[in-house]
């Protein structure tokens, strides 16, 4: 019988931290329990095969050498990629995917696909897991270089080190993390979705190519800092 591995990864909430994380500031987010779910089984062959389903789509390459490709196939192209590139001997699979946190609506959906893609590949072909410092780099090198998000790691370290009732402070200039107890006593911290959406890459409505908000927010930043001349806005 075929054995078969589930990952799961949350995505966030932010108390403190948007736009910090690259500036290497501080932020106070919390993981949520919401996210995204893969299921891994091996095959066979050197494919990964990868099966969106709340999509209805469909994704398939080699193991070797995944091409590049624009849209939400680019997160598991560059997941086997970068795995592969820091060491990771990774053997076909094929993926079932699904989740149960808005994409698009803050909530760092992206983040919460490449950890829950990483964990179930290197579970699939039973290969070390890096710590999670370290898989939070490579999850965000997927995101930089193969989505087209200028992200900096706050949302993968928010999913790989959240804990249940607690957030977590994050240093960004000494990538220390400290949990924080969510100590509310008779109050409630409420999520609502004002159903604003967005796209850390992607294109415009009418399909031409744009730069992302979160791109130009950094690219401002990085203005900034050349303006004032200092290395971080921290």
């Amino acid at each position: 019988m075929t054995d078969t591995v589930t990952a799961f990864a949350p995505g966030r909430v932010n108390l403190i931290g948007e736009h910090t994380d690259y500036n290497q500031g501080l932020a106070l987010p919390f993981a949520i329990d919401q996210g995204v779910t893969v299921k891994a089984t091996p095959t066979a062959e050197k494919r990964i095969h990868v099966f969106a389903r709340d999509l209805d789509a469909h994704d398939s390459f080699d193991v070797q050498c995944p091409e590049r490709i624009t849209g939400w196939r680019a997160f598991a192209r560059g997941a086997v990629a970068e795995l592969e590139r820091a060491g990771a001997e990774l053997v076909g699979a094929r993926l079932d995917v699904s989740g149960s946190v808005a994409r698009g609506s803050g909530l760092s959906s992206s983040a919460a696909l490449e950890v829950a893609i990483c964990l179930a590949l290197l579970a699939n072909s039973r290969a070390e897991v890096p710590g999670k410092l370290d898989l939070a780099r490579i999850c965000s090198r997927v995101e930089n270089d193969w989505v087209g998000a200028n992200t900096g790691l706050l949302d993968q370290m928010a999913s790989l080190y959240g804990e249940r009732d607690r957030a977590m402070q994050i240093d960004f200039q000494s990538l220390e993390v400290t949990p924080v107890s969510l100590q509310l006593g008779d109050y409630l911290l409420v999520t609502v979705d004002s159903g604003e959406r967005h796209a850390n890459a992607g294109k415009s409505e009418d399909g031409e190519d744009e730069e992302p908000g979160y791109n130009q927010r950094r690219r401002e930043c990085n203005q900034a800092c050349e303006q004032l001349g200092i290395g971080r806005l921290r």
